[in-house]
């Protein structure tokens, strides 16, 4: 998988090259990726990034990569595409043909207190901070998601992005807590 924005130092420089421009080399670099790989069994996917400025947020940027770049993957992270403002369901609905990876993640949107805006650099379009939190409990209609995948015969692998418990990340015995609920909420998804 090919993550090809630094959230950190890229958005300046983003803003420089313009959007059609950020396109271009996404396509170059991509399609340089995906025939480097031909022939090796390896498939080149890249994430939905929840950065806006980075082309790979919106269904409509993402959708052009992937027409434009034969054999190219998407990860689909069920909540990358809130900075652009596109609904997850809507933004399976769209690509879900090109999907081959999943992460799973809920958010919650909170207003961007100083703090929040110098350790999170994800926010959704409103300007809201968006932090992980356990699933069923934010804004990302997980268990639709997770049914229509069921619905589709999704095939492929899904990685969790886990929200360790607030007061104790450090803490084994309560990050084992947490990411049985994470599961138990899959599993209860899944079977109803």
């Amino acid at each position: 998988m090919i993550v090809p924005v630094n959230p950190q130092k890229d958005e300046k420089a983003c803003a420089k090259l313009g959007k059609a421009t950020v396109r271009k080399r996404l396509k170059k670099y991509f399609s340089l990726a995906v025939s480097l790989a031909e022939g090796s069994g390896i498939q080149v996917c890249f994430e939905t990034t929840p950065q806006d400025y980075s082309c790979l947020s919106g269904t409509e940027d993402c959708r052009w990569v992937l027409e434009q770049v034969n054999g190219l993957g998407l990860v689909y992270d069920t909540a990358n595409m809130l900075p652009h403002g596109d609904d997850p369901l809507e933004y399976y609905e769209a690509l879900k043909d090109h999907i081959v990876h999943i992460h799973v993640k809920d958010v919650a949107l909170t207003k961007a207190t100083l703090w929040d805006r110098m350790i999170y650099a994800e926010r959704a379009k409103s300007g809201e901070v968006m932090k992980c939190c356990l699933f069923g409990q934010g804004v990302i209609p997980l268990k639709e998601i997770l049914q229509r995948l069921d619905r589709d015969g999704y095939q492929g692998g899904y990685a969790l992005e886990y929200s360790h418990p607030p007061k104790y990340p450090a803490v084994a015995e309560q990050n084992a807590k947490r990411l049985k609920e994470h599961i138990a909420f899959l599993n209860f998804s899944l079977k109803s």
